[in-house]
Formats: C-alpha cells, sequence, structure tokens
C-alpha cells in the first residue's frame, strides 16, 4: 500500500504546537502526576488504571494496563494544560484505536457517573423549591441530556465504526470524517442555560447548601467535554483524515 502520509495538521487555525508540561518518557511517578493535577483521577480510570499504584512510574503503570505511554501522556497533556496543541511528531506516533477507545470511555463516564450525579443533586433542589422552578430546572436538564446522549450516540453508531472499519482497510461509501467535523456541536455550551438559571434566577432561599455543590459539578462537566471535544478535534479527526487518504 502506498504511503500517503503528509504533515499532520495540528490546529485549524494553524496556531503552533504546545510543549507537554508533563515528562513525555513516562519516568515521571504516577503519583506525582496526579497530585500535579487531581483532574487527571477520571482520565486514570478512563484508561483503565485503577488507584492504589504505590510508586510504579507512569511507563510501569501504562505496561501494565495495556496502554502505549505516548498516548497516556497525550491525553493527560491536554486535559492539564489549556491550549495544548500536540505536534506532528507526536500524533503520528498516536494509536487511533487507543484514541477511540479512550474517547467511548469517557461517554460511558459521562453517562454513568458524572450526569446521574448531577441528577441527584438536582433533583433535591428541585424538591426544595416552588414547584415552578422545580419543573424549570428540570426541564433544561434533560433537554442538555437528552443532547447529550443523541451527540454520544452517534459517535458510538456512526463515526467509531466508521473509524474501526478505516483500520480495517475498507471504507464506507458516502462517508468521510469531514461530515463529523461538520456537524461537530459543542455540546458544553448548552450548560450556560442551566448555570445562569441556578447563579441567577433561583431564589436565595432555594436549596443554599446544594447549588454550589451542583454548580461546581457543571462547571467541572463543562471544562471535561471541553477537553474531550480538544480530543476529537486536534486529534482524532486529523489522524483520521490522514487514515483515509491510504484506504480505498
Amino acid at each position: 500500500m502506498k504511503d500517503t502520509t503528509e504533515p499532520v495538521r495540528t490546529g485549524q487555525d494553524g496556531t503552533a504546537p504546545t510543549q507537554s508540561p508533563f515528562d513525555e518518557t513516562g519516568r515521571m511517578k504516577l503519583a506525582d502526576l496526579v497530585l500535579e493535577d487531581y483532574r487527571l483521577i477520571p482520565v486514570l480510570e478512563r484508561m483503565g488504571i485503577g488507584l492504589g499504584f504505590g510508586e510504579k512510574r507512569v511507563s510501569e503503570a501504562c505496561a501494565e494496563s495495556g496502554i502505549p505511554v505516548s498516548l497516556f501522556m497525550l491525553i493527560c497533556s491536554v486535559h492539564s494544560r489549556e491550549g495544548y496543541i500536540p505536534d506532528a511528531a507526536c500524533l503520528k506516533s498516536t494509536d487511533i484505536s487507543g484514541i477511540v477507545d479512550y474517547l467511548h470511555q469517557s461517554h460511558e463516564y459521562f453517562r454513568t457517573r458524572q450526569i446521574p450525579s448531577m441528577a441527584a443533586r438536582l433533583d433535591i433542589i428541585g424538591r426544595s423549591c416552588d414547584p415552578l422552578y422545580g419543573k424549570m430546572l428540570h426541564k433544561f436538564f434533560e433537554g442538555y441530556r437528552t443532547e447529550l446522549e443523541n451527540h454520544f450516540e452517534y459517535e458510538e453508531n456512526e463515526v467509531f465504526p466508521y473509524i474501526k472499519g478505516l483500520l480495517e482497510g475498507h471504507r464506507v461509501k458516502g462517508y468521510s470524517i469531514a461530515r463529523f467535523e461538520e456537524n461537530h456541536t459543542n455540546i458544553e455550551e448548552k450548560l450556560n442555560d442551566l448555570k445562569n438559571i441556578l447563579l441567577k434566577y433561583l431564589p436565595a432561599s432555594c436549596c443554599p447548601g446544594e447549588r454550589p455543590d451542583l454548580l461546581y459539578d457543571i462547571f467541572r462537566l463543562e471544562e471535561d467535554l471541553a477537553r474531550h471535544t480538544t480530543i476529537e478535534n486536534l486529534v482524532l479527526i486529523p489522524l483520521v483524515s490522514q487514515l483515509e487518504k491510504t484506504v480505498e
């Protein structure tokens, strides 16, 4: 098969790549990595690395979990550094199937952990308020949950099987990753209405103890989804675009 690989674009606006905030060799102790940025705790879970890893280095933990160190460090860098853009060499060595698996595990984490936890807090707040406010909160949240589920289902049922087909050497006619890119929505933006209701419009007497916790969860989810979108836009799409050129 002819190699048609070209330099992988990193930023859609031509932005230069940025350096990873971590030692990319994997020599750093995994505990030190997490202590440096606690937001990586759910990343470990999604990659199948449980807590209780003692003094293991990143390379050791990755080897035990069957994860390439380069893939692990790429994902950690995206989550830890605002505006991080991997360079072409980093992308070229990235395992596409590993990226797809990480995105799939992220979907499951959002569906089964973050969203249900937020729903439980919102239910407590809704029951403590005037029914009018409770219904309004429920309407906005369930609308967002539905949109999020639709977004994930499209990726799980259309995009990921398409990519797996490419990796196996066959391509679905009439589809390309460009279609996904054109229709890719920033789902985290839809959380703004819910944040504004909790910040501005819900009476101060309405569950003041639970509201800050729910707001924190929303901001955390919003940031997590933004990093999720970054991985799709700056890692997955460019890699699949290059892969398409090698598959008839």
